[in-house]
């Protein structure tokens, strides 16, 4: 088998029929691998088809491991062996070398422990990951009611994809707003990038909203002979939840040692709000993000008082001085304290504060009220 030199546009073989050259053993899932990240190596410099590759020696690595089990008659499915590409949401530990971000920048490099459920589903039913990628637009026809409907997707490469039922859009806050602008839907400003506008809906991509937060760090003195952790302690009311957090989301070298602990300050119900929209017609290229944080009074209120009411706990109470020592502040900058003034709680929030579930309505952008 080989399908490396049919060009862009070739038709890539079903699952059925790699299944089938499998049974045959007139393949391998080792093979079948290699044409497939052949096909990655010559196109995805053009394409930025894949947003995460998965490492070639660990893929081959995987599918050596599927054709063993071939051979020895321990079929796990009709999908054993056989390739396939994850959307970026789909967690995958970090043993697999692919990072699942859902978009999110504080999300990059973080040491994932398993896979998650469908994740590990889909390698327990023998699918081999490949990576995980990009889409390009979503497909539509008229109904008989002469209404437009979602039938399918096309992704980078101009391969197409049809449901046999609806389309759901799941690819995150960011870019599920470009998936619908590269489809034509969305604001009059689609012309600019020769995009037909087939559905006008002026708030896509509108009302971006996150929950803005900021983690401090304090250095521990006396935390691990704290009565709670006791052996025979019983504190049924009690729910103590240890939350390991690190750089990627402290935005400081916080030491994973027990020594330090993150204190996390999070904005439930924040009034900022930016936008996403797009940079060119190209799925290729980002969309451009203006997320617009800690802009409005309210936010920036809020997260003081709150980061106040914390060091006040940390710092001044019985509690806090039984285990803490010193706060342990971002570099270049001093402990906050409950008397900090707001413009330097203020230049502490905007130097690492970070973000964990950004969102928008996507059902047209804006809500009456909301």
């Amino acid at each position: 088998m080989n399908f490396t030199s049919r060009g862009a546009n070739f038709k890539l073989p079903s699952a059925v029929d790699l299944q089938q050259l499998l049974e045959e053993n007139k393949t391998t899932s080792a093979q079948i691998v290699e044409e497939y990240l052949a096909q990655i190596d010559r196109y995805e410099p053009a394409l930025n088809a894949l947003i995460s590759p998965a490492p070639r020696e660990k893929v081959l690595k995987i599918a050596k491991a599927r054709d063993e089990e071939r051979q020895k008659g321990q079929i796990r499915g009709p999908f054993h062996g056989i390739p396939i590409i994850l959307k970026n949401s789909f967690v995958t530990a970090s043993e697999l070398g692919m990072n699942t971000t859902a978009g999110s920048y504080s999300f990059l490099g973080a040491k994932v422990s398993k896979n998650g459920g469908i994740t590990q589903w889909l390698i327990d039913a023998g699918l081999i990951i490949l990576g995980k990628a990009n889409m390009t637009v979503i497909l539509e026809e008229r109904d008989d009611k002469k209404e437009k409907v979602a039938t399918g997707v096309e992704v980078v490469g101009g391969e197409k994809y049809f449901a046999s039922r609806e389309v759901i859009v799941s690819a995150g806050a960011y870019r599920t707003p470009q998936v619908l602008m590269l489809s034509g839907i969305g604001p009059a400003e689609l012309v600019n990038h020769n995009i037909t506008q087939l559905v006008d809906a002026p708030e896509f991509g509108r009302n971006l909203h996150d929950h803005f937060s900021f983690a401090d760090g304090e250095s521990e003195s006396a935390l691990g002979a704290h009565p709670y952790l006791a052996p025979d302690s019983c504190h049924a009311e009690i729910v103590i939840v240890y939350a390991p957090a690190g750089a990627a989301i402290a935005g400081a070298d916080i030491p994973m040692d027990g020594t330090h602990i993150a204190s996390a300050i999070l904005g439930m119900v924040p009034t900022s709000r930016g936008c996403v929209t797009i940079a060119s017609a190209d799925a290729r290229t980002p969309p451009l993000i203006d997320p617009n944080y800690y802009s409005t009074e309210v936010d920036r209120a809020i997260l003081r008082a709150a980061i106040r009411q914390t060091t006040h706990v940390l710092s001044e109470t019985p509690e806090g001085k039984e285990m803490i020592e010193c706060e342990a502040p971002h570099p270049g900058f001093f402990p906050l304290r409950p008397d900090s003034t707001d413009e330097e709680i203020d230049a502490q929030v905007k130097q690492g504060g970070h973000i964990l579930s950004s969102s928008w309505l996507c059902v047209n952008g804006k809500r009456s009220g909301y």
